[in-house]
């Protein structure tokens, strides 16, 4: 099954939480590391949820693999700037520590859900901040490899299983109303202010694949 950028999410039980709001990609392999999902409907929150701890419900439908309870008590979800480079921060801002997503947090079961995230253990995972990865969110404008804008980002979609990228969508074309999805394969970098491609605007028709 495939996801993308709006894909509603429910926990283990069938509890709606809201919709996909971003995506956290490995900017080396450009494969999706974990969703931020827009929780509730009045009071906006952002919770961090592994693409490993996603899977498909009964009803075709996207669900994580944590309860209603154990949801209510993530720490939410920030992104900022804390230097030269865009780095991702999950928690308190006001603790950054440096990190990559290691076999640590695996055998933790971090990755999969099943920590209880009001352990130290959890806390110390979420706060911290990430350079290998990239908040991809809509509106990210679209460019080419000269940095022409093409667009921005409407939707992604990715593969539950692998993480990888299925195609990017974007509003560009004639008066930039065209709307346009543009296969992975063509994505060269996914950056947290840009998503560049390897094709021109010339090329975008030719390119251009069903965005359905």
């Amino acid at each position: 099954m495939n996801a993308e950028l709006g894909t509603p999410v429910s926990t283990s039980d069938g509890r709606g939480i809201g919709t996909i709001d971003a995506l956290i990609v490995e900017r080396t392999t450009r494969r999706v590391r974990a969703v931020v999902i827009r929780e509730g409907f009045l009071m906006h929150r952002r919770v961090r949820v592994p693409v490993t701890g996603l899977f498909v419900g009964a009803e075709e439908d996207l669900r994580c693999d944590i309860s209603a309870s154990h949801l209510a008590s993530l720490p939410p979800f920030r992104a900022r700037e804390v230097s030269g480079d865009l780095l991702t921060v999950q928690g308190s801002p006001s603790t950054p520590v440096s990190r990559s997503i290691t076999a640590t947090a695996e055998a933790a079961g971090w990755e999969e859900g099943r920590c209880d995230p009001r352990t130290e253990e959890m806390a110390g995972m979420v706060q911290q901040t990430d350079r290998d990865n990239a908040v991809v969110e809509p509106g990210a404008p679209v460019v080419d490899e000269d940095g022409s804008r093409l667009g921005r980002v409407e939707r992604i979609t990715f593969d539950l299983r692998t993480g990888e990228l299925g195609s990017v969508t974007f509003r560009g074309g004639f008066l930039g109303t065209a709307e346009l999805a543009i296969p992975a394969a063509h994505v060269v970098v996914v950056d947290d202010d840009r998503v560049m491609l390897d094709v021109t605007r010339d090329q975008i028709d030719r390119t251009s694949v069903s965005p359905y």
